[in-house]
């Protein structure tokens, strides 16, 4: 949330707190998941469509976090890779954002394309989320299954990992 406010303090258009939509995971954090979004209050436009989204992404293994700055005013925006989440993606790549704006439901989707004259699609990756009231029993209902979904999804994570080493794709250390 600083890199936004300082972004947002340099154009001279800091507001209020940022939206964030985010799933929590069993201990209430969000540390576990890849992908978190916060949309800027300070960009809503009048036709109430927000002009920026911010993603902040983890990589699971290092436990590091990395900030993107989306301008959804572009229909298809693309931002350079310049962080590494996967020892099996190179850095040179692209990352290729679908992002609805936010209302009763949040879809986001992550195409990683190589960053050469083919833009070849490496990956894809796509949450989709619903709004829901923040009551006790929706509250309830969310943590009941949390448990369950954050150990599902590092199982896959590291089970996919496993896959793709078997497969002998290349495998690309953490940078220094």
């Amino acid at each position: 949330v600083e890199y936004m406010q300082n972004f947002f303090a340099q154009e001279g258009n800091l507001g209020k707190e940022p939206e964030l939509i985010d799933v929590p995971t069993d201990d209430g954090s969000t540390k576990k998941l890849k992908l978190s979004v916060r949309f800027p209050f300070q960009v809503k436009q009048a036709d109430g469509q927000y002009s920026h989204m911010l993603a902040e992404v983890s990589n699971t293994p290092w436990n590091k976090r990395h900030h993107y700055l989306i301008d959804l005013t572009n229909s298809r925006p693309v931002t350079p890779k310049d962080f590494h989440v996967s020892p099996f993606n190179p850095m040179d790549m692209d990352y290729h954002w679908q992002i609805s704006q936010p209302a009763t439901s949040l879809n986001v989707r992550i195409a990683c394309h190589k960053n050469d004259a083919e833009q070849q699609k490496q990956f894809e990756a796509a949450i989709a989320m619903r709004k829901l009231p923040l009551t006790d029993k929706h509250l309830a209902k969310q943590m009941l299954k949390i448990p369950s979904t954050a150990l599902k999804t590092v199982w896959g994570i590291y089970w996919q990992a496993i896959k793709l080493f078997i497969k002998r794709v290349p495998f690309y250390g953490y940078p220094t």
